[in-house]
């Protein structure tokens, strides 16, 4: 999806939106706090159609052709609504067979992280079988050098604490956020893009802990939800064109839970994979935002 350009008002967005409804170019009118409308093409290959067509009425607004869109708009309105009962009539998908909230479907990643993690909360009696838990840590807890069982090849316990869980509210909270905003960004921006902030984020958060603490005896992806939570912050931010967003209530929470979590008084907490997965989603969220800016210009 990208801009083209603006319009005056509310009038100019009726009669042009209705012309490019009419010549099938979907479109998005977002209303600035001038007062103006930003219009944004959602198909990368209409955006030289529809930019012709906007300087077109922008010379010359009563033309015929705009003035009579309205008709062939409703006509077109009408035939898709037509054609999308019946396809729901003919096909049962996937958004019919799964529970969705906010729109996003069916996120097979995100589905996957949550299964795997209540698997593993299943396997490990949720921390409390020790010897379940202990060769998912980062590390031997009773090593006395950093990353030994990692440096002796068992590379696997750099992403594996991600996936423990000490607690059933631990983990319906974490699949909660993994839901919501890993479908989200699988919907919008892809599975790629969920696969490697999981992979970036579950990293980085695991290292920061270990090395800042120097205790191997922790998990959650509570780290990697902070960094989802990073990433859609600033990419919804910078990018609004992306479809990713964080209302501002769920950000406060998310903030002054982060904090509250520092100070001690909700017991033993991984903050430092927290913070850290938290920057780490800004930064990739504020970086490829930039990226997608150059492209579009």
């Amino acid at each position: 999806m990208r801009p083209i350009g603006t319009l005056p008002d509310a009038k100019a967005v009726a009669v042009f939106g209705d012309f490019l409804v009419a010549n099938r170019i979907a479109s998005q009118m977002d209303n600035e706090s001038d007062g103006s409308f930003t219009v944004w093409i959602r198909d990368d290959d209409q955006v030289s159609a529809g930019s012709a067509f906007l300087a077109e009425y922008l010379a010359s607004p009563t033309a015929e052709k705009f003035r009579n869109a309205a008709q062939g708009a409703e006509s077109v309105r009408r035939a898709e609504a037509e054609d999308l009962e019946a396809y729901r009539r003919r096909i049962r998908t996937a958004d019919g067979l799964f529970p969705k909230k906010g729109g996003y479907g069916v996120g097979i990643l995100s589905y996957l992280l949550i299964a795997v993690c209540v698997g593993v909360a299943l396997y490990t009696m949720l921390g409390s079988n020790r010897a379940a838990v202990e060769w998912m840590f980062i590390d031997d807890p009773r090593a006395t050098s950093f990353l030994a069982k990692v440096r002796q090849g068992e590379v696997w316990r750099l992403i594996t604490p991600i996936f423990l869980h000490f607690g059933p509210l631990h983990l319906i909270f974490n699949m909660y956020w993994i839901y919501q905003l890993g479908c989200m960004i699988e919907a919008r921006r892809g599975v790629r893009t969920l696969a490697m902030l999981v992979i970036l984020v579950g990293l980085g958060s695991n290292l920061a802990q270990y090395a800042v603490t120097d205790r191997a005896n922790f998990g959650g992806m509570s780290g990697v939800v902070y960094g989802l939570i990073g990433y859609v912050w600033m990419r919804g931010k910078y990018d609004r064109a992306s479809g990713v967003f964080l209302d501002q209530r769920s950000l406060v929470i998310s903030l002054v839970w982060l904090v509250a979590c520092f100070t001690g008084m909700l017991g033993p907490v991984a903050n430092w994979a927290h913070l850290s997965g938290l920057i780490l989603g800004m930064v990739f969220g504020r970086l490829t935002a930039w990226r997608s800016g150059r492209i579009t210009r």
